[in-house]
Order: C-alpha cells, then sequence, then structure tokens
C-alpha cells in the first residue's frame, strides 16, 4: 500500500496474527486480507454495504490503480 501511495485505500479485514480468519478459509495467519476497489471518483465509503458492486458499476473501477 505504501509503494503506491494511494490514499483512498479502505481494508474490509485481515485475518489475526494467531491466525483466526472467522468464517474466512483464504485469509489465514495474518498474510491475507481484503481491500475494497478503487473507485474512479477517489472517494472512501464506510457503512455497511458500501462495497463497491462492480457487476452493477464496473465504470465506477479504476482498473488501472486497482491492478497496481
Amino acid at each position: 500500500m505504501l509503494e503506491v501511495n494511494f490514499i483512498d485505500i479502505s481494508c474490509n479485514g485481515f485475518s489475526t496474527e494467531k491466525g483466526e480468519s472467522g468464517v474466512s478459509v483464504s485469509h489465514m495467519k495474518g498474510y491475507h486480507g481484503d481491500f475494497k476497489y478503487l473507485r474512479t471518483d477517489k472517494l472512501i465509503y464506510k457503512a455497511e454495504g458500501s462495497n463497491l458492486n462492480i457487476k452493477f458499476y464496473p465504470e465506477q473501477l479504476e482498473l488501472d490503480r486497482q491492478n497496481q
């Protein structure tokens, strides 16, 4: 995250250093996490259900920055 220097990165959650990941089987031992998609408007929405749904709004995904 620090290498790309984006200020609109929002994290949905990571596993813990103890390896606890709740119900997730892909986020183990604190190495994996979920981030919200980067938006073309560079805004961060913080609320339940505020993730960008790229199925319905693909034009709002900033793909180049997302792939960085």
